[in-house]
């Protein structure tokens, strides 16, 4: 494919996420935009990147390339978390997103599935204020909140970010400062 073509397309692909971008953010107030628009930016960019990914589009996948070969499908949510040692709620919650992302093949999930590997899956006692917890989470830009919900639940994604600290956790590389 001419290469001019390529980068013909791929401004179209920005550009689209751009408008989108704003669309959303304008929905938001306005004391917080400027920090959601990059979270809801690259989120929409991954979102499209993974939908339409072609041959044009060498390494737009929706994960660092580490990521994939270091979690089995078949890797249990405790093996995982051996695996991560996170230290804090909000490296637990991070881990699952993570994991949810990665093993279960869930994009997007919600309290109830957080809640779930958290009792049935870890067999651990979830955070007394998980909205809180998310909260912390979401204003660290480790996991972003979507334009959609389930029975009232509102969805949430991890972020590249999100990606990059469980990584590090993975590697032993964080010293709990956030």
């Amino acid at each position: 494919m001419d290469p001019s073509v390529i980068v013909v397309e791929r401004e179209l692909f920005l550009e689209n996420a751009l408008q989108k971008a704003v669309g959303i953010v304008e929905t938001v107030e306005e004391c917080y935009r400027e920090a959601a628009f990059p979270i809801i930016f690259e989120y929409l960019v991954r979102r499209d990147a993974i939908s339409s990914v072609d041959s044009s589009f060498p390494n737009s996948g929706n994960s660092s390339p580490n990521s994939q070969k270091k979690l089995s499908s078949n890797l249990s949510v405790n093996e995982f978390f051996q695996k991560a040692k996170p230290h804090t709620q909000i490296d637990e919650v991070v881990c699952i997103a993570y994991y949810l992302f990665h093993v279960g093949n869930v994009e997007e999930f919600s309290y109830t599935e957080v809640r779930e590997i958290f009792g049935r899956k870890l067999r651990r006692k979830e955070p007394k204020n998980l909205t809180d917890v998310v909260n912390k989470c979401i204003k660290s830009a480790y996991i972003i909140e979507t334009s959609t919900s389930t029975n009232g639940q509102r969805r949430l994604v991890i972020t590249q970010m999100g990606e990059q600290y469980v990584e590090s956790l993975l590697e032993g590389g964080t010293d709990g400062k956030r």
